[in-house]
């Protein structure tokens, strides 16, 4: 559900004059929350400013019950990141539901979105990232 006081106050904040790049992504080690619960493999949400390269926010998500359940979760994650931090003046985004998150974000903010292959700071702290994990 949308934080509606958070979408007002990024709102206000526009026109923003950082592009940032987003990502959702699956992790390559499984979470297992007890002993009697299922393991499952988490996503990723991460944002970060392209120019400084700042992890503005790295929040794993449990796919449960479903996907999409998960994927409706994005876009309010987002903006509450967003939201008296930095607004932003463009999404950039590889593609799948992180690239239709940003769009929507972008047609209510009023700001551009990119599609790339490229993410240079979220490759960057993804591959740290993957470094150490086990």
């Amino acid at each position: 559900m949308m934080n509606m006081q958070a979408m007002h106050a990024l709102k206000q904040a526009m026109p923003g004059q950082r592009t940032l790049e987003v990502d959702l992504f699956m992790m390559n080690s499984p979470i297992q929350e007890n002993r009697k619960a299922r393991p499952y493999f988490p996503y990723m949400l991460m944002i970060c400013d392209q120019k400084s390269r700042m992890i503005l926010d790295a929040e794993l998500l449990q796919p449960l019950p479903d996907l999409k359940t998960m994927w409706e979760k994005v876009p309010a994650l987002i903006v509450t990141t967003l939201a008296g931090r930095v607004a932003p003046k463009e999404f950039v985004a590889r593609d799948g539901f992180a690239l239709t998150a940003a769009q929507i974000l972008a047609k209510e903010l009023g700001c551009k979105v990119k599609k790339s292959a490229r993410l240079p700071a979220i490759d960057s702290a993804r591959w740290e990232l993957e470094r150490f994990s086990f």
